[in-house]
């Protein structure tokens, strides 16, 4: 059995993120409201990237690794070249319980993900 190549793995990522983005602005989305851009989960997105592909490059160094950290700085740009429009968000206090489990599930997911991709480049070495 051959093991999983790394390009396969960054497709799964950008995949999942994609999916994760749209179910996000569907949540977010109430019948009759105009959808606005949020920049700052632009920013954030590109940071995650980056950290991913930063420590998928300690443990295998591929062109995978370069897109992941690419697309990071992409989104990480567009992010702060509108930093103007991210307003102010919601302190933690001020979520309703399902919008913190909502937050908590995502982070989890994100956090779950990136460990499961480092566990998957480790075992294939």
């Amino acid at each position: 059995m051959n093991p999983p190549s790394s390009t396969g793995g960054v497709l799964v990522v950008m995949v999942v993120l994609a999916a994760l983005a749209l179910l996000g602005l569907g949540a977010r989305r109430k019948p009759g409201q105009k959808s606005g851009i949020n920049y700052q989960s632009y920013f954030y997105i590109g940071l995650f990237l980056m950290f991913l592909g930063i420590a998928w490059g300690a443990v295998d160094r591929t062109s995978g690794v370069l897109a992941l950290i690419g697309l990071g700085l992409i989104f990480m740009t567009i992010g702060l070249a509108n930093r103007d429009a991210w307003g102010r968000g919601k302190k933690w206090s001020d979520l309703s319980p399902v919008e913190r489990r909502n937050r908590i599930f995502l982070l989890g997911g994100m956090v779950l993900l990136c460990l499961m991709l480092l566990t998957l480049q480790i075992m294939t070495k």
